[in-house]
């Protein structure tokens, strides 16, 4: 008899632990809450040898000097701006490798006067053209579960990277536009467009993507307003 209800003891505690551990579960993040794809800010217009931190190019375009200034309006965009505050304080901050198809600094260069103001280095793991690896490094590393991820990219693969996140997800029911940084918008127009910013919110307990905002900077002088 003392045995039976030990062993009915037991298997209550089991079941309960079973029950809070599936709760605790539950609750666990399973995915960044925020993740923001921006385009680089503005360029120059002829390539030449370029001198930034330890990268040497002979042949690239770097930042322009309008793009220098929104770089510099990008770090109170992101650190101050309360339309940008309420996606939480950005976690980690990605850009493509400078090597290889894209030899150029620009999105790092577009993100440095932030990451130094939050203290967190541009991490550039991939080169362009690996937005299904970048996606997925992203999302199995769980120091980033329920955090904000910016990337800086170059525009005509930011919408490959918007959906490789939402193919990774299993995400349904999301509209990413197919071009940057609207899907009507034409190729020779979208050279021009630097002012805007994809965001992709996560429910982090399903790890699905269940809102997309596309959002103006409104930084500088010619910014779009909405």
């Amino acid at each position: 008899m003392q045995n039976l209800k030990r062993s009915m003891a037991y298997l209550a505690i089991s079941m309960l632990s079973l029950s809070v551990y599936a709760e605790h579960e539950k609750q666990l993040p399973k995915s960044p809450k925020y993740v923001m794809l921006m385009r680089h800010a503005e360029k120059t217009a002829h390539k030449e040898e370029v001198h930034f931190e330890q990268w040497h190019l002979k042949n690239a375009q770097p930042l322009s000097t309008k793009g220098e200034e929104r770089a510099e309006a990008l770090t109170e965009f992101f650190t101050r701006d309360p339309e940008m505050l309420k996606y939480g304080s950005i976690f980690e901050l990605f850009a493509p490798n400078p090597a290889k198809n894209y030899l150029e600094v620009r999105p790092i260069q577009t993100i440095t006067p932030l990451s130094k103001k939050i203290h967190k280095k541009v991490q550039h793991p991939y080169d362009l053209g690996q937005e299904a690896k970048l996606v997925q490094y992203i999302l199995n590393r769980h120091e980033y579960f329920g955090k904000t991820i910016l990337i800086c990219y170059e525009h005509k693969h930011i919408p490959v990277l918007a959906n490789f996140f939402v193919a990774q997800t299993k995400s349904s029911g999301i509209s990413i536009p197919q071009a940057w940084p609207f899907s009507d918008t034409s190729a020779s127009e979208a050279e021009e467009i630097f002012d805007r910013i994809w965001v992709l919110e996560f429910d982090i307990e399903t790890g699905r993507i269940v809102a997309f905002y596309n959002l103006p900077q409104r930084l500088m002088f010619g910014d779009a307003t909405a």
